[in-house]
């Protein structure tokens, strides 16, 4: 299975432990149970908010480094051109196209404009809750 999860889910994972985010993570993408696609547009905006956050809350550098050697590591890279306009808040406009251009199955966010959206180009967008729930259920069709 093949899955965007958003920098918002990635974010939450990385930082705060227990959540369902963290579960995603931990669990799902860490042990290989799904693939994880980026850009790298994508990939430097983690990276740039993950080092934002960080210094906030004095966070420990090392976790950070983990989840992104095991980002460049084992996630899909697309190389993403134009990005057309297609969610009312441009921003998200990458996460759709990278999704696209990976064919994947599921977009995951919590964005709302995101989650709005509910299907592009026949790939799922769910909250981390609902995608969580089709992990468990083994279930990779789920609406």
């Amino acid at each position: 299975m093949k899955v965007v999860l958003d920098t918002n889910v990635w974010i939450s994972g990385m930082f705060w432990e227990g959540g369902t985010p963290f579960i995603i993570l931990y669990e799902y993408f860490a042990p290989g149970k799904f693939e994880a696609i980026f850009s790298e547009k994508t990939y430097g905006e983690l990276t740039r908010k993950a080092e934002e956050i960080r210094k906030r809350y004095k966070f420990s550098p090392t976790k950070i480094e983990r989840y992104l050697r095991l980002i460049k590591k084992y996630a899909e890279f697309v190389e993403v051109g134009e990005i057309p306009s297609v969610c009312r808040d441009p921003r998200d406009n990458l996460i759709l196209v990278s999704a696209f251009l990976g064919k994947v199955d599921f977009i995951v966010s919590g964005d709302k404009d995101l989650l709005a959206l509910k299907v592009y180009k026949q790939i799922k967008i769910v909250s981390p809750k609902k995608f969580l729930e089709i992990l468990e259920s083994g279930v990779t069709n789920s609406p």
